[in-house]
């Protein structure tokens, strides 16, 4: 999904859409999300792409179809559809990456369906600082406490280990580099530092549903270079951080070869 989202705003393709749709059970009928999956993938064309998608939803990617074209494909789902669930969907032009859309049209859903609006097109996404935040709220903040603890019980025993790993492996790679992680309930980091040069994964996790990873490139006297990733918890694994810290590693080794600063094998 995040590779389709980056190839067709590269290729400035108009009018790809990203549409999420969203089964809801008709008088409390339990519903075989395999048969809907099924019907689902059969509507677009074989150039589209279906995937399944949070909260038993799925999100399609429409090339060159834009609001017609989503609102046709919507319309054939519903009508396969309308004797086993009710359909919701909301759709809007690729314009972003798919870690600022999907926010976006996924925490939207809730009050569309509350609206009884079976089909929104937003037109103009605000995704600046969009972060999901749970209501988790009780007399004594007990709730909200056990939930935090949860969370940060699972986000270490995935980082810790990867974080002890990753330095001891770039400790005997970069002798002449200092290497330091840290871990926290509210920011975990990670850095490599050489002479002059910095890499620094900073991770953050304000909701306790998303977590965000900044990748901060410093050089003194020029401006720091910044880029974002952003997943959801239930998609947060060793691997997806391994492969985060090492874009970050690859970054600090161009800058220390742009440097002509020699690199051990």
């Amino acid at each position: 999904m995040r590779n389709l989202f980056s190839n067709s705003l590269e290729d400035n393709l108009e009018n790809t859409v990203f549409l999420y749709i969203k089964p809801v059970d008709i008088e409390q009928k339990r519903i075989n999300m395999q048969k809907i999956a099924s019907v689902i993938k059969s509507v677009p064309r074989s150039s589209d792409i279906v995937a399944h998608g949070k909260g038993s939803g799925f999100y399609l990617i429409l090339y060159n179809s834009g609001v017609a074209g989503a609102k046709s494909v919507v319309s054939r789902v519903k009508n396969k559809l309308a004797n086993i669930c009710k359909i919701y969907a909301n759709a809007a032009q690729i314009t972003a990456s798919f870690e600022e859309m999907e926010p976006v049209l996924y925490s939207s859903m809730n009050d569309q369906i509350s609206a009884a609006k079976e089909f929104n097109f937003l037109n103009e996404l605000n995704i600046t600082n969009t972060i999901e935040v749970m209501d988790i709220t009780d007399e004594n903040g007990k709730k909200l406490k056990d939930f935090k603890k949860e969370f940060f019980d699972n986000f270490e025993k995935i980082v810790a280990p990867v974080f002890f790993r990753m330095q001891t492996t770039y400790n005997e790679s970069f002798p002449e580099s200092e290497i330091k992680f840290n871990i926290s309930e509210t920011q975990s980091s990670f850095y490599i530092a050489q002479n002059n040069i910095k890499s620094e994964l900073l991770i953050t996790y304000p909701s306790y549903i998303k977590i965000i990873f900044d990748i901060i490139q410093t050089k003194e006297n020029e401006t720091p270079e910044a880029r974002r990733t952003v997943l959801d918890f239930e998609d947060f694994s060793e691997e997806k951080i391994t492969l985060i810290i090492q874009d970050m590693i690859n970054d600090f080794i161009n800058k220390l070869n742009a440097e002509n600063i020699k690199i051990p094998e």
